[in-house]
């Protein structure tokens, strides 16, 4: 046999081999990361999420951009729309999904127009539009030089919707919007007890009515009634939702705490709920983050023998979203939770195990 066969099959042999541990590795990343039931097709619905989606298919559905990437038919997973159908498809191995359009009759050539805000979000965006819009975490900086409220229009002393009132420190002319907040509690890491920032309570929105020395503000929408002191700050009142590609940080040693649930509440329920958490821009944390929520450890007296002790384990209990981060406090979105959450439950990296 000349050398220049036995290279021929020595390569060939090697090719085999790389198409057979690829083919095996394939099977393994499917097995790892779908669910044994999952639907050949799927008719997306209104009020699906792309998170609810991925959840028919993925054991884990936050890792949703592995199930579309490189496709595409999905080059924008915020595009898909209700009426379309889903289809689970293998490239290379790989398991992704494939969007098969809703067919309709067409008299002549046209083009399929959609309204984007008819588009499948990623999740629920009901709970996160004002902690995007409202300043949330803020300095005392910014609180003690921002515009503020002197007075009610007619001496009224308390502002609802559709009220005027007046206002010092404002520096626009015209159509300038505002969100009405005021200051709350100081954040404090509950281990290090560093300070981690001014809470900003979301108060409301306003519009300018009236430029001047008090300007003249009119008070477009409250959470509650809007007082003298409250403090205004600009927004971008047709701010949009962003699109959350879910990822994992890279730090997987990182670790935070949920400082207390936003609607001061002491537990935070299955899904909607928004929490802050002692991390941020500083530890390397961006918008789409992953974490898994772990309880608190407790130790507890024994109800039969009260000199006795037992401890209850830590267990994980949840998995969060960040969708907005400050410097030393994210907010993040609960996504599903196995039981309500609490101040002081850990939040660990995706892949952390106990």
């Amino acid at each position: 046999m000349s050398c220049l066969a036995k290279v021929s099959k020595k390569v060939i042999l090697i090719g085999l081999l790389t198409i057979l541990t690829s083919a095996i590795c394939s099977v393994g990343y499917a097995a790892e990361i779908l669910k044994n039931d999952y639907p050949e097709r799927y008719s997306v619905k209104k009020g699906d999420t792309l998170w609810g989606i991925s959840g028919q298919y993925l054991k884990e559905p936050w890792r949703w951009p592995e199930l579309w990437k490189g496709n595409q038919n999905i080059q924008n997973p915020d595009l898909i729309f209700p009426g379309d159908v889903l289809v689970l498809t293998f490239v290379d191995g790989k398991p992704v999904l494939r969007a098969l359009k809703r067919e309709t009759v067409k008299l002549k050539p046209s083009i399929r127009a959609e309204d984007i805000n008819n588009a499948i979000p990623p999740i629920s965006p009901r709970a996160m539009k004002p902690f995007l819009i409202a300043p949330l975490v803020t300095t005392q900086e910014e609180i003690d030089s921002a515009p503020y409220i002197v007075d009610g229009f007619n001496n009224r002393l308390l502002g609802g919707g559709n009220e005027q009132m007046y206002a010092r420190r404002i520096k626009e002319t015209s159509n300038a919007n505002y969100q009405i907040f005021r200051e709350g509690r100081t954040f404090v890491h509950p281990i290090t007890k560093e300070p981690l920032g001014v809470e900003a309570l979301d108060i409301g929105t306003a519009k300018l009515a009236k430029a001047g020395d008090p300007a003249k503000i009119t008070i477009k929408s409250s959470r509650e009634e809007v007082v003298v002191l409250d403090r205004l700050r600009p927004v971008n009142d047709s701010a949009s939702i962003p699109f959350f590609f879910p990822s994992s940080n890279d730090d997987e040693r990182l670790e935070g705490y949920i400082l207390r649930p936003a609607e001061k509440t002491p537990e935070i329920g299955r899904l909607d709920r928004v929490i802050a958490i002692t991390f941020g821009a500083r530890d390397g944390v961006k918008q789409g983050q992953v974490f898994k929520v772990l309880s608190k450890t407790q130790t507890k007296a024994d109800p039969l023998n009260s000199k006795e002790k037992f401890t209850i384990p830590a267990e994980e209990i949840g998995l969060v979203m960040v969708f907005r981060v400050f410097d030393k406090v994210s907010y993040a979105i609960v996504t599903n939770t196995e039981r309500p959450l609490s101040p002081g439950d850990k939040v660990v990296h995706p892949k952390f195990k106990l």
